[in-house]
């Protein structure tokens, strides 16, 4: 059964990741805010989640608080994508597994992923 990979993420890389996961015959679903992030993160309990940082609204940071606040949740695993290479300290202290530098190459982004899957 193929994983489930939830991306996080105001912009069109958002579409672009979905539609490369699904290319590589992962479930991609695209939240387009943390709020829905956090809704669709309970719906479909994926295998990985990826973020931005920097969202409209609740932050990247905030997404992942209420993440890892709610138990059938609380221990997916994150990847934080970011232009912002400063935050990636931060990031990692509060849980997340991995950042991505934006821009990433999509080799970059599917090798996250299937480290994560395959640990």
């Amino acid at each position: 059964m193929p994983s489930t990979i939830l991306i996080v993420e105001d912009s069109d890389l958002g579409e672009q990741l979905v539609e490369i996961l699904e290319l590589e015959g992962f479930i991609g679903i695209r939240a387009v805010n943390a709020l829905e992030g956090v809704r669709l993160a309970q719906e479909h309990q994926p295998a990985v989640i990826l973020t931005d940082l920097m969202m409209p609204g609740v932050d990247g940071f905030e997404f992942m608080s209420r993440v890892q606040a709610i138990p059938a949740i609380a221990h997916t695993p994150i990847i934080v994508m970011s232009a912002a290479v400063d935050r990636r300290a931060k990031a990692l202290e509060m849980g997340a597994v991995g950042f991505l530098s934006k821009p990433f190459l999509n080799a970059e982004f599917l090798a996250a992923i299937r480290q994560l899957l395959s640990s």
